[in-house]
Formats: structure tokens, C-alpha cells, sequence
């Protein structure tokens, strides 16, 4: 066989050669372009669910931190009503004396005291109504 006679064979399977190397290259491209795919649907998946938890986690703990809010609120007004209750027995303890009895001074300091009671109650309902 002569030299030019050679040449388009060697031509010919060097042609072959380099199209099996393309195929071969772009199958493995795709191989692996469908592996990260498919790990990265895995990932979102995971994802998505590590999502629902912290939802879940974040639900359950707003309903505990509202739950402490109404107890809270609640101590508020039992504190609230005891303490009405009381400037009610102290308003009717000063209404029953005899004013020959009360002394300025005693007066005085019974008025600060349903004064700066007075002022803690509606600080109090301020604080609800604005919670409410």
C-alpha cells in the first residue's frame, strides 16, 4: 500500500476516533448533568421539609409565648381587681369615721395613697388596652 492510499484511511479513522470522543464526552456531560439534577431536587427537598419544621417549631412557639401573655394578662387583672377592692374597703373605711377624728395629715396621706393608686390602675389598663 502506498503512502495515498493510507492517508484517507488514517483520515477516516481519525475522524472516527475524535466523533466517539465527542459522543462519549457529551453522554458523560449528560450523566452527570442528570446526577446534579437529581441531587440538587434531593437538597430542595430537604429544604422544603427543614422549612415545615421550623414553621411548625416557630408556630408552637408563638401559641406558648401568647398562652404566657393571656396568663399574664390575666394575673394583671386579678392584681387589678384586688387591688379596686381594696380602695373600695379604704373608701368606705374613710367614708364611715367621724370627721371629728380625721386628722389633715391622716387625710392627706389616705388621699396620696388612692391618688397613686388610682394612677397604677389606669397605667395598667393603658398597658392592657394596648396589648388588647
Amino acid at each position: 500500500m502506498e503512502i495515498h492510499q493510507i492517508i484517507p484511511i488514517l483520515v477516516t479513522l481519525g475522524l472516527a476516533w475524535s466523533g466517539f470522543l465527542v459522543g462519549l464526552i457529551r453522554w458523560l456531560q449528560g450523566k452527570n448533568e442528570n446526577e446534579n439534577k437529581e441531587a440538587l431536587s434531593q437538597r430542595l427537598i430537604a429544604i422544603k421539609e427543614n422549612a415545615a419544621k421550623d414553621d411548625d417549631a416557630l408556630s408552637q412557639r408563638l401559641t406558648a409565648v401568647e398562652n404566657s401573655i393571656n396568663k399574664q394578662d390575666e394575673a394583671l387583672l386579678q392584681r387589678l381587681g384586688s387591688i379596686e377592692a381594696s380602695l373600695t374597703g379604704m373608701r368606705a373605711e374613710f367614708a364611715a369615721m367621724p370627721r371629728s377624728y380625721v386628722l389633715k395629715d391622716d387625710c392627706r396621706r389616705q388621699e396620696d395613697q388612692v391618688l397613686s393608686a388610682l394612677a397604677m390602675i389606669n397605667r395598667k389598663l393603658d398597658e392592657l388596652a394596648k396589648r388588647g
